[in-house]
């Protein structure tokens, strides 16, 4: 009797098991989600974007060939593909990639994003981020239209800033404060200028003219965004 009572038992907790759902294993795990926010490269210049939900912003700047443009976007359900417009005057449309490390696109005039008419292709590569024992190093897009480049080396800072204009040219030395996260010192050897650094890769001050880090009690803002 006790054999036959453990048997059934037995069996009725292996019918249990049998319908308890199994345990998500790690590889049953899906991947880490992939986004469009970050600094994209591509032959002749840096895109910028962000992401709030399912909508885009960003800003994109080629020296070489002085464009700034702005493009404002939408991510499709399935968070591969954005499409929108640049400066208002054109279209594009990216399609990521599985990893997230870059996207294919082309992009236009008006609402056409075929390729071919006069439109082409667009193509970016996800960047990599600054050095971390040296925040200071690195490329930023500037606000007001220009690209900052950085090179830390200990408290000490050199740099130059470059606008479309090639001839719009400034070299740029400061000292780094004791907390790492303030940048003062002098611009193009006519002004001064102070940045805060922030952990997520941008940087937020003012400049001026003469001694002045401001130009006649206007704060003149100098902002970036991290690129490299």
């Amino acid at each position: 009797m006790f054999s036959f009572r453990l048997m059934a038992l037995m069996v009725l907790i292996g019918m249990i098991g049998v319908g308890c759902p199994a345990t998500e294993t790690e590889e049953n795990v899906p991947d880490a989600v992939v986004g469009w926010a970050g600094t994209w490269i591509d032959s002749t210049g840096t895109l910028v974007l962000t992401e709030d939900g399912m909508n885009v912003s960003g800003v994109y700047i080629d020296p070489q060939n002085a464009l700034y443009e702005t493009l404002e976007g939408t991510i499709s359900e399935d968070g591969k593909i954005l499409s929108g417009s640049w400066s208002q005057i054109g279209s594009f449309s990216f399609v990521l990639s599985d990893d997230g490390t870059y996207f294919n696109g082309t992009f236009g005039y008006g609402k056409n994003t075929t390729i071919g008419e006069g439109n082409e292709g667009w193509n970016g590569t996800l960047t990599t981020k600054g050095d971390i024992d040296n925040p200071w190093s690195g490329t930023w897009i500037s606000e007001i239209g220009g690209i900052t480049t950085l090179k830390q080396d200990g408290k000490v800072v050199n740099g130059t800033y470059e606008k479309l204009d090639p001839e719009d040219f400034s070299v740029i030395e400061g000292i780094i404060s004791e907390d790492g996260k303030k940048l003062t010192g002098t611009w193009k050897e006519i002004g001064l200028f102070r940045l805060t650094i922030s952990n997520d890769g941008m940087f937020n001050g003012t400049y001026g003219f003469g001694s002045n880090e401001s130009i006649e009690g206007i704060e003149e803002n100098w902002n970036g965004i991290r690129t490299v």
